[in-house]
């Protein structure tokens, strides 16, 4: 058979031009595989930064903490003397009242004898049961004598010390009770609280702790003083409806002024315990499982999981007691984050 002209030829291009073909398919595949390849490499870092989650180091920090015994109480004269007669009579006058200042030999009230004799001679007559063994001496067998009689009584009962009358009890015309406090002389600069600790707390409270003392008439106000007694028994006493057990203890104050008055209510806070230093965290770093208390600890650029025990609760930290080492760098927001979590840190605290 005769060999067409240039078929040789033809078939030659023909091959060279699939071979071409499949050269330019795959340049083209290639170039679009490194497109995409650049594409991806663009946007990972971001989405690699968007994927893994955020979180803070804290520093563990220094916390203190002072062991105090809160008590409620009343201001009261820790310096006080009452007049006292052991014999009943009727003031004719008295001259004092509450708020008066006195000195020693001051007359308090002057005695109505007469009346006075009338009124023990009605005792004696009803069996004189409230008359004291003097007066009765006197009217024995000299009930006749009305001179004696009026001898056993004072002309005047006076002050028998100096400072702030706190108490009156006797009235003009009625008859006074034997060895009764007929006035009571307070030492105005010398104030002291008496406060009620709650039996839970008493063993606590030691003589010569240190007190600060509030009240509620006198805002902004503190007073330092010291505890100088502590009563031996405990008595009972109503918080609104709710009967407690306390303790009386008596504070004497360093140093008081004419704000702070007797018979004031106040608050004590009264130092158990001095000032005590531990490691704390803030409440956000600390979280809690069924196994316990945990924080999360940056390792290698993750968060791992650590056990700890804490202590004392305060306003925006917890005490620390075990669990941290000194070069643990320690994790905040702890509830977004999860054991061995990769963790891109952003800033230290």
């Amino acid at each position: 058979m005769q060999q067409k002209p240039f078929s040789g030829l033809w078939s030659f291009c023909s091959k060279n031009r699939e071979r071409n073909e499949c050269n330019m398919k795959k340049y083209i595949a290639l170039l679009l595989v490194t497109s995409v390849l650049l594409t991806a490499a663009g946007f990972l870092p971001g989405w690699f930064e968007q994927s893994v989650c955020t979180a803070t180091i804290v520093t563990v920090k220094k916390g203190s903490y002072t062991e105090t015994v809160t008590a409620n109480g009343s201001m009261e004269y820790s310096d006080q003397i009452d007049v006292k007669t052991s014999i009943p009579f009727i003031p004719a006058e008295v001259y004092v009242q509450v708020g008066d200042q006195v000195e020693v030999g001051d007359v308090l009230a002057v005695v109505d004898k007469q009346e006075t004799v009338e009124a023990v001679m009605s005792l004696l007559n009803l069996g004189g049961t409230e008359l004291s063994a003097e007066v009765l001496e006197v009217f024995d067998g000299q009930s006749e004598k009305v001179s004696d009689i009026m001898n056993v009584f004072p002309e005047t009962i006076v002050a028998n010390a100096a400072g702030t009358v706190t108490a009156v009890s006797m009235i003009k015309g009625a008859v006074t009770v034997p060895d009764s406090a007929l006035v009571t002389i307070s030492d105005a600069a010398k104030l002291q609280a008496k406060v009620a600790v709650s039996e839970t707390a008493a063993a606590k409270v030691k003589e010569g702790q240190s007190v600060t003392i509030t009240s509620s008439a006198l805002k902004g106000k503190e007073y330092s003083g010291t505890v100088l007694k502590i009563y031996p028994t405990a008595r009972k006493q109503y918080s609104g409806t709710v009967q407690q057990t306390v303790v009386d203890v008596l504070v004497q104050l360093n140093e008081t002024d004419a704000a702070l008055k007797a018979g004031y209510s106040v608050k004590a806070e009264i130092v158990t315990q001095g000032e005590r230093l531990f490691p704390c965290l803030p409440y956000e770093a600390v979280g809690q499982d069924e196994t316990g208390e945990y924080v999360y600890t940056y390792q290698a650029g993750r968060a791992q999981k650590k056990y700890i025990t804490t202590g004392i609760e305060l306003a925006d930290a917890i005490e620390i007691t075990s669990g941290i080492d000194k070069d643990d760098r320690i994790l905040n927001d702890v509830q977004k984050l999860s054991n061995n979590q990769l963790v891109r840190v952003t800033e230290i605290e």
